[in-house]
């Protein structure tokens, strides 16, 4: 087992983002006020960070993943926004929205 990615927010500014996150769209800001005890990384619904990883290969290969999120009033519409996505090369092979 290994830990592949781990990113909490609160170590670097928002001019950083994109040195550790692959592709940055839009303004997203690490805030204090974003995080559950500290900084945070505040994103409307038109705005994203992605990761890449090259894929591990093997028998048996399983990825594990999780990841905390922070909806600090409630959305006053019915729309919903893509929390995370995974995709096999073009191929999506999971997503969530919350």
């Amino acid at each position: 087992m290994a830990l592949i990615f781990c990113d909490s927010f609160d170590h670097y500014s928002t001019t950083e983002l994109d040195e550790k996150w692959g592709f940055v769209s839009g303004t997203p800001t690490i805030s204090s006020s974003a995080g559950r005890n500290g900084d945070g990384l505040l994103i409307n619904s038109t705005e994203y960070v992605r990761k890449e990883f090259t894929p591990l290969t093997g028998a048996g290969t399983t990825w594990i993943f999780g990841f905390n999120f922070r909806i600090p009033t409630a959305a006053s519409n019915t729309s919903f926004v893509r929390m995370c996505s995974v995709f096999d090369g073009t191929n999506r092979m999971f997503y969530m929205y919350a």
